[in-house]
């Protein structure tokens, strides 16, 4: 028997207005980024969660140019599996950056802003 790992999240649902990018998302137990981190506790990369972040604006908002920076990226709470968290995008084209956090409810567990070249 295979073990099916993932490597998505589950998309609940999607807003885009404008700039704007809401997503909410549930967090599988499979998810083949949980594999060795950590085997007592799994939590969601770090890397992981930008990489979301920059793949779901890339998506929908729409935003280009190449990866260029990260600045004040914070993660303040673990992502577990089974968690269900929104994920919020600004997008500021003049900057040609984003903004963006995940959150559940009124806790934050991480936020940053990504640039991109012009």
């Amino acid at each position: 028997m295979t073990d099916y790992r993932s490597d998505i999240y589950d998309l609940l649902d999607l807003s885009v207005n404008g700039a704007d990018l809401s997503a909410t998302m549930s967090i599988p137990e499979n998810l083949v980024y949980f594999d060795g981190h950590f085997d007592e506790l799994a939590v969601l990369p770090g890397v992981v969660q930008v990489h979301w972040a920059i793949e779901m604006a890339r998506k929908y908002l729409p935003v280009t140019g190449d990866f260029t920076s990260i600045d004040v990226l914070k993660f303040m709470r673990v992502i577990r599996p089974k968690n269900i968290v929104t994920l919020n995008i600004t997008k500021h084209p003049q900057k040609n950056t984003i903004d963006f956090s995940y959150s559940a409810g009124e806790t934050i567990h991480s936020k940053g802003k990504v640039g991109f070249s012009s």
